[in-house]
C-alpha cells in the first residue's frame, strides 16, 4: 500500500521514499516531511516500492532494517543492483549492530531509531538529499566538461594540453610540427569554443575533463 501527498511546495525533481511496514509510521513520517514541504511517496510493501522503474532525480529513502518478507538490507541489495544512487537511511526499533555496520558498508548514510525525534528525521533527510544534489551537479559538470573536449578537434587537444602546461606559441609550434600562425588559430578556435578569454579559464574544465590532472598550470 502506497501513500502520496497532494500538495508541495517543491520541485517535483525531488522526493523522499519511505518504506516501512508500520502503515501509522509511515503516515507519521509523511505527515512530518510534507509539513516541511518535502514531496512523500510511502510505501508498506518492499515489492510494491521495487515495481518503480526509475526515481526522482534527486531523491533519498528511509527504509525500516526490519521487515517481514524483505529486510532493509535486501532492499538496499536490491537497489545498488538495479544501479540507483539515491542516498539510504535506516530506521529500526532494536536493530542489531552488526546490521547497522553492515548497512553503512553498503552505502547507507545515516540510521535513524524509533521512535525518532521529528527535527533529526528532516536533519537526516535534508542532508541526504543535499548529498545527492551535489552528486547530480557534479554529474552534469563533468558531463558538460566531457561534452566540451568532444566539440575540440584533436589538434585542439594537443595544442590546449601544451598551453596548460605552460609552453609559449612558439614551443608549442615547434614540439607539434606546425606554424606558430597556425597555433594561434587553433588557440583562438580554443578559446571561442570554450566561451571564455584566458588559459586560466580553462583549466577547470581540461581538469573535469581528464585532458590534464595538473590542478596548478603554469601559464604563459
Amino acid at each position: 500500500m502506497s501513500y502520496r501527498a497532494d500538495h508541495f511546495s517543491r520541485s517535483v525533481q525531488e522526493c523522499v521514499y519511505v518504506l516501512d511496514d508500520d502503515q501509522l509510521l509511515v503516515r507519521l513520517i509523511a505527515h512530518i516531511l510534507e509539513n516541511e514541504g518535502y514531496q512523500v511517496l510511502s510505501y508498506t510493501c518492499p515489492l510494491e516500492f521495487l515495481k518503480l522503474r526509475s526515481t526522482a532525480p534527486i531523491c533519498c529513502l528511509l527504509v525500516d532494517l526490519e521487515m517481514p518478507g524483505m529486510r532493509g538490507l535486501q532492499v538496499q541489495k536490491e537497489i545498488k543492483d538495479r544501479g540507483w544512487t539515491m542516498p539510504l537511511i535506516f530506521m529500526s526499533a532494536h536493530g542489531s549492530i552488526g546490521e547497522a555496520t553492515e548497512a553503512m558498508k553498503l552505502g547507507a548514510v545515516d540510521f535513524l531509531e524509533k521512535p525518532m525525534v521529528d527535527q533529526r528525521l528532516v536533519s537526516v533527510v535534508e542532508d541526504a538529499l543535499e548529498s545527492c544534489r551535489q552528486r547530480n551537479r557534479m554529474v552534469g559538470e563533468l558531463n558538460e566538461a566531457r561534452d566540451w573536449l568532444d566539440n575540440m578537434t584533436e589538434r585542439e587537444k594537443e595544442v590546449m594540453k601544451l598551453l596548460l602546461a605552460g609552453y609559449i606559441n612558439k614551443q608549442v609550434a615547434a614540439t607539434l610540427g606546425i606554424t606558430e600562425r597556425t597555433v594561434k588559430a587553433h588557440r583562438a578556435s580554443i578559446m571561442e569554443k570554450s566561451g571564455v578569454d584566458s588559459l586560466a579559464l580553462l583549466v577547470p574544465l581540461a581538469m573535469k575533463s581528464g585532458l590534464t590532472t595538473e590542478s596548478r598550470v603554469v601559464m604563459s
